[in-house]
This record gives C-alpha cells, sequence and structure tokens, in this order.
C-alpha cells in the first residue's frame, strides 16, 4: 500500500496489518480530547513500512507494532502511546529513525510521587539506530534498548549513563533542552 500527502484526522483503525506499506506526507491526527473527535490505532502492525515526512500527532496509539519500519523526517509525538513497541528482527534491513523528532509531552511525576507504570508501558525501541533525531520532553531511557544513536540531540535531563546501561551505542551525540512544541 502507498498513501501520499494524506491527513487522517479522526476514526478509529483496529486489529490491521500494513507491510511492505509507505506512508509519504501522512499525518495521523491527535487523539480524541475535550470532546472533540480524534484518531485512534488500536492492535495495528506495521511491517518493512516507510515513513517519510509524516507525523504521529498527538494521536492515541495503543498495542500498536512497528516491525523492520524506517522513519525520515517525521514527528512521533509518543504522548498518546501506550504499549507501542518500534523492533527489529533478524533480518539484514535495519529498522532506523534519521532527520526526525521524537516528543513526549507528558512530565515526570513529582518528587515523592510513585509512577505506577512501567515505563515500556508506553513505548520502547529494540534494536533502533537512531540519526540526527531530536528527542524533546520527559525521554525515560528504560524505552531504548540495543539501540544506536549518532548525532542526536537529547534534554538535559536524560544522562547518557542511563541510556549506555541499556546496551545502547552513543555517537556524536549532544544534550540540549529543546523546546516541546
Amino acid at each position: 500500500m502507498r498513501l501520499v500527502d494524506l491527513t487522517l484526522s479522526r476514526g478509529h483503525l483496529g486489529s490491521i496489518s500494513f507491510d511492505d506499506s509507505t506512508f509519504a506526507g501522512v499525518t495521523w491526527g491527535a487523539a480524541f480530547s475535550g470532546g472533540r473527535s480524534g484518531l485512534v490505532l488500536t492492535q495495528v502492525r506495521f511491517r518493512r513500512s516507510r515513513f517519510e515526512s509524516g507525523a504521529f500527532s498527538g494521536t492515541h496509539l495503543s498495542a500498536v507494532e512497528f516491525l523492520d519500519s524506517t522513519f525520515s523526517g517525521a514527528l512521533l509525538d509518543l504522548s498518546n502511546f501506550d504499549h507501542v513497541r518500534f523492533t527489529r528482527s533478524a533480518i539484514p534491513a535495519a529498522a532506523s529513525i534519521v532527520r526526525s523528532d521524537v516528543v513526549n509531552r507528558d512530565h515526570a511525576p513529582p518528587a515523592g510521587v510513585d509512577d505506577l507504570a512501567l515505563p515500556t508501558d508506553q513505548v520502547s525501541f529494540t534494536g533502533i539506530a537512531f540519526e540526527g533525531v531530536h528527542f524533546r520532553g520527559w525521554v525515560r531511557p528504560e524505552w531504548f534498548r540495543g539501540c544506536t544513536f549518532t548525532r542526536c540531540v537529547f534534554p538535559v535531563a536524560l544522562r547518557g549513563e542511563a541510556l549506555a546501561a541499556g546496551h545502547n551505542t552513543l555517537s556524536r551525540c549532544l544534550w540540549s533542552d529543546e523546546p516541546v512544541d
């Protein structure tokens, strides 16, 4: 399947697989909020899919998997993600996210308040190659396992040592608090 220059603003996509698909210039709209309609994806699987110059703009994703998929020039707003997995299989093609923005508008719980959810209940990245990606907002090191980061920009609160603890590799990365919006 190939979708080009399209905005999906409301509705519900569920229990569907997209294999070897291309989404170029596709904007996946914001989730339901404040009584206005929005977009929800549940139990959707993207296998070997390509996302070029598109955006997940606050879309509600639940139990969604991106397997061996690539993102280029994308905006990934993780704020409404629930059990979303970005993974790479054993096949030679690398799953990657390049020249993109990864944003989380959520905030860390205040001091003294326990976060009862596991960090990976929101999102996880396993074996993903990040290049030239700007991470903004609250980014948790537990989200990443076996990933490589080249020329990426991270928020100051995200320590390089914490990322390295997840068997991730960092090369020529910077730390700067860039605006979320």
